[in-house]
């Protein structure tokens, strides 16, 4: 499933699980969520004990409108405070690529990759 507006709250249950903030149980019309992204060269958080290093934390805020269906969606860094979020995903070291082809000696012409 993808987050979009017009979900309900039980489908955005099922994608995501309960909010992470004590919001309340009647009349609700926001829920929070922390995510925890890991990112190399993000130093410590001095907030977060964990003490580890490489980790942006992004809240994210869905709003509901009056009738209980999700309109809104808004990304918050959290750390550090300047962050993109979500922050783009790290690429992959490439590794070089080698081709080996091979030709078959009964028939030279063809070539076996």
């Amino acid at each position: 499933d993808q987050m979009r507006p017009g979900l309900t709250k039980d489908d955005i249950y099922k994608i995501l699980g309960r909010p992470h903030y004590d919001e309340g149980m009647v009349g609700v019309r926001e829920w929070d969520y922390l995510f925890h992204f890991y990112t190399p060269g993000v130093g410590v958080d001095p907030e977060n004990t964990s003490g580890v290093e490489g980790i942006t934390t992004c809240q994210y805020k869905v709003i509901y409108d009056k009738d209980k269906f999700a309109r809104s969606f808004f990304w918050n860094p959290v750390f550090p405070k300047d962050a993109v979020c979500p922050p783009p995903a790290p690429t992959p070291k490439q590794e070089p690529q080698v081709i080996i082809r091979e030709i078959i000696k009964e028939a030279p012409k063809r070539i076996r990759q």
